[in-house]
């Protein structure tokens, strides 16, 4: 009695076991696949019943919450959609949907030496050195405005948070823009109308701030040894 008890109990649990495991559940996924920076429509969603246990949290039943709103990321076919992949309701999405709270989109002409010959991608990280005159000596100055600067598009390429890192822009490209604070960009504004701009390209991870006072021509050329 006692080993058949024994055997019930453990049938019993393996059952409750199976049981959980074929409960399923209905979610919205995409009936396509859908770019970022795009309106889902009604015709982007469909229903699919998935195994519970294999559903994440915050995802979504009533399509009315996600109909309109705009996409943060690319979303595969088939996929479930996620609070996390779509912007805020009402957001009208593009490059404001994915610019930092708190900082701002400015954008820098550039040609294939100042942008570091089109390797630089969205998503990348920069410095900006600025080359004017030194009005007290009259001798170019070479100097570091701003550091560790993030590249929120590249032409008409935007940054999203599955942007894949190419092996350089594409041709033709002559424009970058950055994300900055308010008092950053206008430091970038007021350096590119007084001499010229030159981006430094960061490794990946590099994010150091370095104590830069600038280089003069006279640091970089002896003038005592150009004299002899």
């Amino acid at each position: 009695f006692v080993a058949a008890f024994g055997i019930w109990e453990y049938l019993s649990k393996q059952q409750e076991k199976v049981r959980k495991l074929a409960v399923t559940k209905k979610v919205i996924v995409t009936a396509r696949e859908i770019m970022s920076g795009v309106k889902i429509t009604p015709e982007d969603i469909t229903f699919k019943e998935i195994l519970s246990s294999s559903v994440p949290s915050h995802t979504f039943k009533n399509p009315n919450k996600i109909i309109g709103r705009i996409t943060k990321t690319n979303i595969a076919a088939d996929s479930i959609v996620l609070e996390s992949s779509l912007n805020d309701p009402g957001s009208r999405g593009g490059l404001a949907a994915v610019i930092p709270k708190g900082s701002r989109a400015i954008t820098i002409r550039v040609n294939d030496v100042t942008g570091v010959g089109g390797f630089i991608n969205p998503g990348d990280k920069v410095d900006v050195l600025s080359v004017i005159e030194a009005k007290e000596k009259g001798e170019l100055l070479s100097r570091s405005i701003l550091q560790n600067v993030f590249v929120i598009a590249v032409g008409e390429k935007i940054y999203t948070d599955d942007t894949l890192p190419e092996a350089a822009a594409p041709k033709g490209v002559n424009q970058i823009t950055l994300s900055l604070n308010l008092f950053d960009a206008e430091k970038l504004a007021l350096a590119s109308q007084k001499g010229e701009l030159r981006f430094v390209l960061r490794s990946f991870g590099d994010n150091e701030y370095v104590d830069d006072r600038g280089v003069e021509t006279a640091e970089v050329y002896d003038y005592l040894a150009l004299a002899d």
